[in-house]
């Protein structure tokens, strides 16, 4: 079976489960960047950190703030020693 997409469970931060029954401990590689100058890639191939602060203060800025980017974010930040 596929595993194009993926949900979170309520109460379950922490893995990304599939239609098959199969999941994955979330990584950063699960979000992709929907806009700007890193549009379409996956935040685990990003490696500007000066972006990526950007785009976490931007994305704290919005009311109400989308977890799911600020969790991949911080991830992706401590992977980079940032």
């Amino acid at each position: 079976m596929s595993k194009d997409w993926g949900h979170m469970k309520l109460g379950d931060d922490h893995r990304i489960f599939y239609e098959d029954g199969s999941y994955e401990v979330l990584k950063p590689h699960h979000f992709v960047v929907p806009f700007g100058k890193y549009k379409d890639m996956k935040i685990s191939d990003i490696q500007d950190t000066s972006y990526l602060k950007w785009l976490k203060t931007s994305n704290e800025e919005k009311k109400p703030i989308d977890w799911f980017m600020a969790k991949i974010i911080d991830m992706r930040l401590k992977e980079l020693g940032a």
